[in-house]
């Protein structure tokens, strides 16, 4: 943003050590995406990053489970291998699909999202996600001096009205 930085100096939380595992999951990120080769259904794009020994990432003995639930019968499932790198994505699956919408739109519907990282097919780190599953469309016209300009924001393809506001002092 605009807005100058405003850091204090010095230390001004608790500081502590911490000891990292051989074998863990460093990060764990999603996109929403929907394929025409799976009959347009929805799916989760699960990117992750992580650290393990160059002999265990070189074996076939890593494997990355996701699971996820939302309500009774909504959930999110994979289970894939590592390509012998310490990066790479999976697809996961989107079963009876329960959408995020915005206040007073409808059920802000989450996931209870786990990846776990599998040694051997023992459980040796996992992190824990909630995830929201949504849309995102941004409808505008070239300009917005036309006689009717267009800025409006699709959510599940619905037109939102999106309330607050990002106001930033004039002067630091």
């Amino acid at each position: 943003d605009i807005y100058p930085r405003t850091v204090s100096a010095g230390l001004f939380k608790d500081v502590s050590i911490l000891i990292k595992k051989p074998i863990e999951l460093l990060e764990c990120a999603y996109s929403t995406r929907s394929y025409w080769w799976n009959n347009w259904t929805p799916m989760l794009y699960m990117t992750y990053k992580l650290n393990a020994p160059d002999n265990i990432l070189l074996s076939d003995r890593l494997s990355i489970r996701v699971t996820g639930k939302c309500g009774e019968d909504s959930t999110i499932s994979a289970l894939g291998k590592p390509k012998r790198t310490n990066c790479g994505n999976l697809y996961c699956e989107v079963k009876n699909l329960k959408r995020w919408w915005p206040k007073g739109y409808g059920e802000p519907n989450i996931y209870d999202t786990k990846v776990e990282l599998l040694l051997d097919d023992e459980v040796v780190d996992s992190v824990d996600l909630n995830i929201g599953i949504r849309t995102v469309e941004l409808k505008l016209t070239p300009s917005l001096h036309e006689e009717d300009p267009d800025f409006r924001f699709i959510i599940n393809g619905q037109e939102i009205m999106c309330h607050g506001i990002n106001w930033i002092p004039l002067s630091a």
